[in-house]
């Protein structure tokens, strides 16, 4: 199914496939967005818990999560646990918070990332465990998949590697500063004319932010 211009502001807890807007996702999510607390233990995200489909290719698209996330294993600011997926032109901003010492971490945008593309996004959130806690990344924690264009907070995120454990093809993802985030020199193939501009994000900095926001 498609969820489409949709949004959702309580927090969420629960065990596993923990979402703010959906649990377990399966189809498309477009120009959607949540900004809860969201809690759980495995598979755990700001917007999306898990994502699989055995049939086709699930997609975000133009959608973005600002809640604080925090889990187990496989916790991200956007996503927790994705498969066979596409985002597209997304962002989250929420710290992503480890509980557990564990082989499967957290990122600032996804947790762990399983065949699939990321095309034009980015991550600004505090990505931090407790003591023990094992591949954390300032992007993702673990990828094999495609990444273009995309972008993590250096200052913010208190990272220094965007990924963990990186798998990754494409052109990958660069760190920027804050103060970087203003300038839409610095994010090389994102349309700044018709889907992006700069603005105040939900945390407080002049980032990209979605025209129809």
């Amino acid at each position: 199914g498609t969820v489409e211009t949709s949004h959702a502001t309580g927090n969420v807890t629960g065990e596993e496939n923990v979402g703010g807007l959906v649990g377990f996702h399966r189809g498309n999510i477009e120009a959607s967005y949540a900004t809860g607390e969201v809690s759980g233990r495995g598979s755990v995200g700001g917007l999306v818990g898990m994502s699989q489909s055995p049939t086709s290719t699930s997609t975000i698209v133009t959608s973005f999560a600002t809640g604080d996330v925090e889990g187990d294993a496989a916790v991200g600011g956007l996503a927790g646990l994705l498969f066979d997926f596409d985002i597209t032109d997304s962002y989250a901003t929420g710290d992503v918070q480890i509980n557990d010492t564990i082989i499967l971490g957290g990122g600032g945008l996804v947790g762990i990332a399983e065949e699939g593309t990321i095309w034009r996004a980015y991550a600004t959130g505090k990505v931090e465990g407790v003591e023990g806690a094992e591949n954390l990344g300032g992007f993702i924690s673990a990828s094999n998949c495609e990444i273009n264009y995309a972008y993590w907070d250096t200052t913010t995120s208190g990272m220094d590697e965007a990924i963990a454990t990186d798998n990754t093809i494409g052109t990958g993802v660069q760190g920027l500063a804050t103060e970087e985030f203003d300038d839409p020199g610095e994010f090389e193939s994102w349309d700044f004319a018709d889907i992006w501009t700069i603005g105040e994000a939900p945390d407080g900095e002049d980032r990209p932010i979605f025209q129809w926001q």
